[in-house]
């Protein structure tokens, strides 16, 4: 059974800055690699179930009415 990590008595339906982290069990990477890093510059390379997710946060708005996002990292 998940642990009920929600502030008791909070209002999360009211207007806000939220941050959010997506876990995966045992660590498994299913949403990216780092890749580049032999040059100095790393970047995440997505997975199938990376790019899922980034195609979701993209088009947030469109799905949920009222919901933006500011900034986002897609770190593996």
């Amino acid at each position: 059974m998940r642990k009920d990590n929600r502030l008791k008595g909070f209002d999360y339906s009211s207007d806000g800055t939220y941050f959010i982290t997506i876990c995966v069990k045992d660590k498994q990477r299913i949403f990216g690699n780092i890749v580049g890093e032999a040059i100095g510059r790393p970047w995440c390379q997505l997975l199938e179930h990376g790019k899922v997710v980034e195609e979701v946060i993209n088009n947030i708005d469109k799905i949920y009415s009222g919901v933006k996002i500011d900034k986002h990292n897609n770190y593996a």
